[in-house]
């Protein structure tokens, strides 16, 4: 029996207690196990740390860690990401949720490619924004001027992050990677929804 590659998801948290558990909860639904969880947050001041703990309780693959100073979630997404240890990663929001075939569907596509993403719904069930599917852009020109493609619709390869020198923090993790990939082994797209986003006055999108 051949062994499937392995895939850690990252996911950091800053006060996320509201929505948290629906996240959480769908990476445990997902059709194409992790292997790894990492969750690091930024200094709560909420019961978001108290709530992960009850998966760590629950689910020995779920790791918890917690900055010493808050680093903001640019940094804290870079940092966290060098935590993962398998062979791909998977990036996530902590106020999303993830369809079930989620991971099983970039593992589909990603082929030789050294980045795969998604597109998202932001569902009027999950959000005051309504019904819209976004499909973000992801040619090399549109991201020389923006960032596009969203961290958390981001599946890539572990050796691809370890291939990457330098990080400049002034720049969107996300965006920087998007770059990155178009230098390497190119960009993978899986055309359809594979998570619900939330558009809120809290997320960090929308406050940036």
């Amino acid at each position: 029996m051949i062994e499937k590659p392995t895939v850690s998801v990252v996911m950091i948290t800053y006060n996320g207690e509201k929505y948290l558990r629906e996240q959480m909860d769908s990476f445990l639904r997902q059709t194409y196990p992790f292997t790894e969880l990492i969750v690091q947050d930024d200094c709560s001041t909420d019961s978001t740390c108290r709530i992960v703990e009850e998966y760590v309780h629950k689910d020995s693959r779920i790791h918890l860690f917690v900055n010493k100073q808050n680093l903001g979630w640019n940094k804290n997404f870079i940092s966290a990401m060098k935590r993962a240890t398998c062979e791909y990663i998977a990036l996530s929001d902590q106020d999303d949720i993830w369809y079930d075939n989620n991971i099983e569907k970039k593992m589909a596509t990603i082929g030789s490619h050294s980045l795969v993403y998604c597109y998202r719904c932001l569902d009027k069930k999950f959000t005051t924004a309504g019904q819209v599917i976004r499909r973000p852009q992801s040619d090399f020109e549109s991201l020389l001027f923006t960032s596009h493609i969203p961290g958390h619709s981001m599946l890539f390869r572990r050796s691809f992050l370890d291939s990457i020198d330098v990080w400049d923090e002034r720049v969107a993790y996300d965006w920087w990677l998007g770059i990155q990939a178009h230098l390497h082994d190119g960009i993978a797209v899986v055309r359809e929804p594979l998570n619900w986003y939330r558009e809120h006055e809290d997320s960090a999108s929308v406050v940036m």
